[in-house]
C-alpha cells in the first residue's frame, strides 16, 4: 500500500508592509521594508511591483528606489490564489526639500519656509498627486531642527496644504512673515486659521485660502498686528 501525504497550506489572508507611507527623497533607497503574512503557516509567493515604476522601483529582494517626484503604491501580491494585495504608498519629494516632522520644508540659511513636497511647484488638483494627506490640525513650529542646525520657520510657502480636502485646522507660529499664494487653496474641510500672539505675519498672498468653502474664521491672537497686505483673492470664494 502506498502511501501519500498532502500538505494543504491555508490562503494567504493578510498581506502588510511595516511601513505603510514612506516618505523618500529623489533618488533614495530604501531597504528596511519587511512584510507580515497572515496566517502565519501561509506559505506565500509574493509578486513585487511598482504601480509607476517611472515615481518608484521595487526589486526582488524588496529594495525600493526613490526614481523621480510623485506619488505611487508598491504592491505586493500574493501568488496562491487568494488574490490578496499588501500597499505601500511612496512619496518621492525633491532633492532641495526636507520632512521634518510631518511637514515639508524649503531651507535657506537660518531660514525654513513650509512648502509641498514639490518644493511649491505646482503638480494638478488630485490630493493624491500633491503631498501627503494632510487631516486634522497642522500645528506649524516657529523653530525646525535639521542635521543639528535650527532654522526658524517664517514662510508658509506656495502650495503647502493645496487641495488637503481633509485639514480642519492650520495654527501659525508668530515667526511667520508670509502665507504665500495658494499656501492652502481648496482646503475645502479648513474651518480655522489660528495666528499666535505678536505675529510678524504681513502679508497673505493671492488665493491663499481661495475656495476653502469650510472656513470660518482666520484669527489673530492678542492685539499686535503687523499686516500690511491682504490680496483681493486671498479669500475668494470662502
Amino acid at each position: 500500500t502506498l502511501h501519500v501525504k498532502v500538505w494543504v497550506w491555508p490562503r494567504v489572508t493578510s498581506i502588510t508592509p511595516s511601513t505603510k507611507t514612506l516618505s523618500l527623497r529623489d533618488g533614495d533607497v530604501y531597504d528596511k521594508m519587511t512584510v507580515e503574512v497572515l496566517p502565519k503557516d501561509a506559505q506565500p509567493q509574493l509578486k513585487l511591483e511598482s504601480e509607476d515604476s517611472g515615481i518608484a522601483s521595487v526589486d526582488e529582494n524588496g529594495v525600493i528606489t526613490a526614481v523621480s517626484l510623485g506619488v505611487t503604491n508598491i504592491l505586493y501580491k500574493a501568488q496562491d490564489g487568494s488574490n490578496v494585495v499588501g500597499k505601500c504608498r511612496v512619496i518621492v519629494y525633491a532633492k532641495n526639500v526636507v520632512y521634518v516632522g510631518g511637514i515639508y520644508y524649503l531651507l535657506n540659511g537660518s531660514k525654513a519656509t513650509v512648502t509641498s513636497i514639490y518644493g511649491g511647484d505646482y503638480r494638478g488638483d488630485d490630493p493624491n498627486e500633491i503631498a501627503q494627506y494632510y487631516s486634522g490640525t497642522i500645528n506649524i513650529p516657529s523653530k525646525v531642527t535639521y542635521t543639528g542646525r535650527v532654522h526658524d520657520v517664517t514662510e508658509v510657502g506656495s502650495y503647502s496644504f493645496y487641495c488637503q480636502n481633509k485639514l480642519q485646522s492650520i495654527y501659525i507660529p508668530s515667526s511667520v512673515k508670509t502665507i504665500s499664494m495658494m499656501a492652502a487653496k481648496q482646503s475645502t474641510s479648513l474651518q480655522l486659521v489660528t495666528v499666535e500672539d505678536n505675529s510678524q505675519l504681513v502679508n497673505i498672498g493671492s488665493e491663499a485660502f481661495e475656495k476653502c468653502t469650510g472656513l470660518l474664521r482666520l484669527t489673530f491672537n492678542g492685539t499686535t498686528l503687523k499686516m500690511k497686505s491682504i490680496d483681493p483673492s486671498a479669500f475668494s470664494e470662502c
